[in-house]
């Protein structure tokens, strides 16, 4: 058999209004008390500050010509060599290596950020100075017993304080640091373009010079006219890319718009922290409000 609610059991809008309306100065405490507490914890958060560079992928393939290129595909794979284009675009490649735990873990050992970017915990903007937590310097020390890893703190600067975004539309990727201090935003967002570049020029010398001495012993075992001239080709565009990797600084990313020293933070939004902190303290005291009523009145 159906339950019907009977008349007097229904509640309406009105009851309810009335039920707030009843309750309305320990409605107005509890929120004014959330919004206490959201003006504590707006005010506990340090500044953090962001540093933008925009980059570009630099074009450094060398142009040879569809019908030539066909001909040196399979000398060049031997070889290891690319001969540019499309298919073989190393932008992707460059990009992979920019945010890879190799690169970012020799970038944070060379340059001695594990202190910066693992035990800081504030920004003193008057001294100009970072405020560190000594619990977290203490176990920056090899001896402590509980010291960090060179992983951990990779894993906390890409968590904390690296974005690395590519532009689909562009093409353009847009690098961001960020942290309590501005000046050092900007400082880690110049090094890290510097030493990409350096370590892709470094890699693809390397590479050319590997590719030329087994070119050349392979030019020294052919008498055959026309593999002698695909092979000088060859030799010819990692000469090409050795010289542009050695004179070119920004080989792999160029810049397009530098970083600057942040003027203004980038977080944390303390007005929306405390309005939404009282929000949530008011719609949670109103349904504690109604609940009761509810259960009062069967």
């Amino acid at each position: 058999m159906e339950k019907v609610m009977n008349q007097d059991e229904a509640v309406t809008l009105g009851e309810v209004i009335s039920y707030l309306f009843k309750r309305k100065l320990l409605i107005i405490f509890v929120s004014f008390a959330f919004v206490a507490l959201g003006v504590a914890i707006a005010i506990s958060k340090p500044n953090i500050y962001q540093a933008q560079a925009v980059l570009s992928p630099a074009s450094n393939s060398g142009e040879m010509g569809g019908g030539a290129t066909s001909q040196l595909g399979g000398l060049a794979a031997l070889a290891g060599v690319s001969l540019g284009g499309a298919a073989n675009d190393k932008s992707l490649f460059y990009l992979e290596v920019f945010q890879s735990r190799k690169f970012l873990t020799m970038f944070i050992e060379k340059h001695s950020l594990q202190k910066e970017l693992f035990a800081a915990q504030g920004y003193d903007p008057v001294k100009d100075q970072l405020i560190y937590d000594e619990e977290k310097l203490q176990r920056l020390d090899a001896n402590s017993p509980n010291p960090v890893t060179i992983n951990f703190i990779y894993e906390k600067f890409i968590d904390d304080n690296f974005i690395l975004e590519v532009n689909k539309k562009t093409g353009l990727i847009t690098l961001s640091i960020r942290h309590f201090s501005p000046k050092f935003t900007k400082k880690v967002t110049e090094l890290i373009v510097k030493d990409i570049n350096y370590a892709i020029r470094t890699e693809e010398i390397s590479d050319a010079v590997k590719s030329i001495n087994y070119l050349e012993k392979a030019l020294a075992n052919t008498n055959v006219l026309e593999t002698k001239k695909m092979f000088y080709q060859l030799i010819e565009q990692q000469h090409r890319t050795k010289m542009l990797a050695t004179v070119k600084e920004e080989f792999a990313f160029k810049v397009v718009d530098p970083a600057i020293v942040p003027e203004r933070k980038f977080s944390p939004n303390r007005a929306l922290i405390v309005v939404v902190s009282g929000l949530i303290g008011g719609v949670l005291i109103c349904m504690i409000v109604i609940v009761s009523a509810l259960r009062n009145k069967n």
